[in-house]
C-alpha cells in the first residue's frame, strides 16, 4: 500500500491511497522459506531417521487437502522399488484395495527395469523430471497408465477401479536422482479438477532430498567398508593401532592389548602411546620421526623396542601406512619371532 498527498482539481487536498496485490510475492516468501528450512532440516536429520517418510511428509505440505503422496525406495537386493510411504492415513487405509485388503508398505515395483524396455525406453534422465500423467476415464488421454506406474504388480482391472473409486484423475511423479543414480520416486496423486500449484518449489525440494540421500549412501558404504576393514585388522595376529588425521587413537585389536597390556583409555593419542611405550629418548625420535614423515612417504619401517604395561620390553618391527584422510595404521611384530631380524633401527 503506498499513500501520496494529492491535490484535487477543485483545489483540495487529499489523499491517494495505491493497494497492490502482493499474494504472489507472499507465496514466493512462503516458497523460499520453506526450501530453506528443509535444506537445513536435511543436513540435520538423524541418521537413524527415516528420510523417505520425511520426504513424503514434507511434499505432502504443499499439496491439497487432503494429500495423497507415496515415496518408494530402491531395493538394492530384491532390485526394484519398495514402497517407504504413504500419506495420508486415509489413502494409505484405501491403498490397501490393491493389495486384497493387505498393507502394501514394502511391497516392490521393478519400474526402472519395466520402464526401461519398450515401448517406454525410460533412463534415468527422463525418469527424474517431475511429470503428470492423466487418466482414463476422468481425459481422453493417457500416456501411462495407473496398470503400468505400478510395473504390472496389481491386475488392471484392481488398478482401473482403485483410481475411479479414488477419484485419481492425475499423477505427477519425480525421481530421487542424483547424476546417474535413481534413489527411488515420489508420487502425488491428484483429483481431475484439482492442479499442482507449487510445481516448482516440489521439484526442488526433490532435488536436496535426492543429495541428502546420495550424500547419506555415501556415508553408509564408508562405514561398511571400515566396519569390514576393522573386522579384517580384528583377526590379524600382530598388534595393529589406528590413528585419526590429528593423532587421536581411534582403534585397537585384540592383539595388541593382549600384546602390550595397553588399551585405548591409557593412550588416547599417538603421543600418549610414544611417551608411555618408549624407555628412552632414541625410541621416541625414531617413532615420532615415522609418524611425521608420513605424509610424504606413504610406508615405512622402523625397528625400536615398546616398554608393555608391566613395564617388560619387547624389541618389534614398526610398520606405517597413511590412508589419502590422514588416519595412519601402524602395524607391529615382535622381533623374536621374525628370523634373521636385524637389532638395529633401519628405514625403508
Amino acid at each position: 500500500m503506498e499513500v501520496i498527498q494529492t491535490i484535487f482539481d477543485e483545489g483540495d487536498t487529499g489523499l491517494t491511497i495505491i493497494l497492490e496485490d502482493i499474494t504472489d510475492t507472499k507465496k514466493y516468501l512462503k516458497n523460499m522459506e520453506f526450501l530453506a528450512h528443509t535444506a537445513m532440516e536435511l543436513v540435520d536429520l538423524p541418521s537413524d531417521a527415516n528420510i523417505y517418510e520425511y520426504i513424503a511428509d514434507k511434499v505432502s505440505e504443499l499439496l491439497p487437502k487432503p494429500p495423497r503422496t507415496w515415496v518408494v525406495s530402491y531395493d538394492p537386493l530384491k532390485k526394484g522399488y519398495k514402497i517407504e510411504s504413504i500419506r495420508d492415513a486415509s489413502f494409505f487405509e484405501c491403498s490397501r484395495q490393491l493389495n486384497n485388503g493387505n498393507d502394501v508398505s514394502g511391497l516392490v515395483f521393478p519400474i526402472q527395469e519395466y520402464m526401461s524396455k519398450p515401448p517406454y525406453y525410460e533412463t534415468v534422465e527422463t525418469m527424474k523430471i517431475m511429470r503428470e500423467f492423466p487418466f482414463r476415464p476422468f481425459f481422453p488421454y493417457e500416456p501411462l497408465s495407473f496398470y503400468d506406474i505400478c510395473s504390472e504388480v496389481f491386475s488392471r482391472e484392481v488398478c482401473e477401479a482403485f483410481i475411479v473409486q479414488q477419484s485419481i484423475g492425475k499423477m505427477c511423479i519425480a525421481g530421487l536422482a542424483w547424476q546417474n543414480q535413481l534413489f527411488g520416486f515420489v508420487g502425488m496423486c491428484l483429483r481431475p479438477d484439482e492442479e499442482l500449484e507449487n510445481h516448482m518449489v516440489i521439484e526442488s525440494f526433490i532435488r536436496q532430498a535426492s543429495i541428502a540421500i546420495a550424500r547419506r549412501l555415501t556415508q553408509e558404504c564408508m562405514s561398511k567398508s571400515e566396519s569390514r576393514f576393522l573386522d579384517v585388522i580384528a583377526y590379524i595376529g600382530d598388534p595393529v593401532l589406528i590413528t585419526d588425521y590429528a593423532g587421536g587413537v581411534t582403534y585397537l585389536n585384540p592383539s595388541f592389548i593382549s600384546e602390550f597390556g595397553y588399551t585405548i583409555d591409557d593412550i588416547p593419542e599417538w603421543n600418549t602411546w610414544v611417551r608411555k611405550s618408549s624407555p628412552d629418548s632414541k625410541n621416541r625420535e625414531l617413532l615420532m620421526h615415522m609418524y611425521e614423515r608420513l605424509p610424504e612417504m606413504a610406508y615405512q619401517e622402523i625397528m625400536c623396542s615398546v616398554q608393555c604395561k608391566d613395564n617388560s620390553l619387547k624389541p618389534v618391527h614398526v610398520r606405517c601406512v597413511v590412508s589419502p584422510d590422514g588416519m595412519r595404521t601402524i602395524i607391529f611384530r615382535n622381533s623374536t619371532n621374525i628370523s634373521g631380524s636385524s637389532a638395529s633401527a633401519s628405514c625403508i
